[in-house]
């Protein structure tokens, strides 16, 4: 049975301090050595005390206190090298690293010490992978880029089964949108698959339906009511194609639903310790705690006088600023005197120096406190 959840656009926090989002913030310089050097971060992940992060030159491994572990992996043609890395997933329950090559069809498994293990072979048709996420145990969720003519990915969440046998099963739980002309994939989606609450949950592009899948199939779970969050459908069932194309700042998908006043639907969904979080462009960003929600526009960071987007916060509990960015903050006293440890990270900072992360421990009872604090 699918639960509508109702938002209460008309009442959201505009602005909340990120001292009213968490307990603490804790800053951690990563270790700056020839071998780790980071130039554009994509997203972290985190488990038994290691971060590790993607970023252009691959995906590297950090301890708690950021000195640099091992590189997972490398870009080659030699055995257990990888030609490109679209994504990677962690395999907590084989403490495993996964990366995902589709243009090779395979997924390369290293150990957290950065040892390569073996592989896996996907399917020849699933060749546009944008995310993959573990929904058990050897079981896989794996999700493609928006529906293109050039690469043929009409399948977009696909689950494998790697538990049976060393051909792995899989089934397609959701087709894509045929929305394009196919001069170019991407996503609609920034972040479309999270684990809360004991489960896998995933979202499609255009669609205000939160998905879970309970081990055997997709299951529609949440409607999330919010007043003209997707186009309406016969907006997407014109004969003609839309054409995607980087080089144009907007496409003509863009063009046709920012004039005709209309929303993407979902646009990112996370987990932050006990909630549920999910972002509509636009809209805000809604963090749920099962019963109860509120809806956040923007998050102001005292410490380092830094306003951001809520989604960006949320969406993961580990975020990142750039050496350069704080290099430059370094003389600022109304900055550096508000948190001493951030002082002595300053203190010997480099402004060419790998970025810095920055972990968040959200408070107890956060909607509620919310709630209270800003009168809701």
């Amino acid at each position: 049975m699918v639960e509508i959840v109702a938002v209460n656009k008309g009442n959201p926090i505009e602005v909340v301090k990120l001292t009213d989002l968490v307990d603490s913030v804790k800053y951690i310089p990563l270790e700056t050595k020839d071998e780790c050097l980071l130039s554009h971060i994509e997203y972290i992940k985190q488990d038994d005390g290691i971060f590790f992060i993607k970023a252009r030159e691959g995906v590297h491994a950090f301890d708690s206190n950021g000195k640099f572990l091992t590189q997972i992996g490398r870009k080659g043609d030699a055995p257990g090298e990888y030609f490109y890395a679209d994504c990677f997933y962690l395999d907590t329950f084989n403490k495993r690293v996964g990366i995902a090559c589709g243009y090779q069809h395979k997924i390369y498994l290293y150990g957290y010490d950065g040892v390569f293990q073996s592989t896996l072979e996907l399917n020849e048709a699933h060749t546009a992978i944008f995310k993959i996420a573990m929904i058990d145990k050897d079981i896989l969720l794996v999700q493609q880029y928006t529906y293109n003519e050039i690469a043929k990915c009409e399948d977009e969440y696909i689950v494998y089964d790697f538990s049976q046998s060393t051909v792995p099963l899989w089934s397609v739980i959701h087709k894509s949108r045929h929305i394009t002309t196919g001069q170019c994939f991407r996503s609609h989606i920034n972040d479309a698959v999270s684990y809360w609450g004991g489960k896998t949950w995933y979202i499609p592009p255009f669609s205000n339906i939160i998905y879970t899948h309970d081990g055997q199939k997709s299951v529609p779970s949440y409607y999330i009511d919010i007043p003209n969050l997707v186009a309406d459908s016969p907006a997407f069932k014109r004969e003609e194609r839309w054409d995607y194309s980087y080089s144009k700042e907007k496409d003509e998908l863009d063009e046709f639903i920012d004039n005709n006043n209309l929303n993407r639907g979902i646009a990112e969904l996370g987990e932050c310790s006990d909630y549920l979080v999910f972002s509509t462009r636009g809209e805000g960003t809604w963090v749920w705690d099962g019963n109860k929600g509120v809806v956040l526009l923007m998050v102001y960071n005292e410490e380092l006088n830094l306003y951001s987007s809520a989604s960006l916060k949320l969406s993961s509990m580990v975020q990142h600023i750039s050496a350069n960015h704080l290099y430059e903050m370094k003389d600022e006293e109304s900055i550096i005197s508000k948190n001493r440890h951030l002082k002595k990270i300053l203190e010997t900072l480099r402004e060419d120096d790998n970025p810095v992360l920055y972990k968040l421990h959200l408070k107890p009872n956060l909607v509620e406190h919310l709630c209270k604090q800003y009168e809701l």
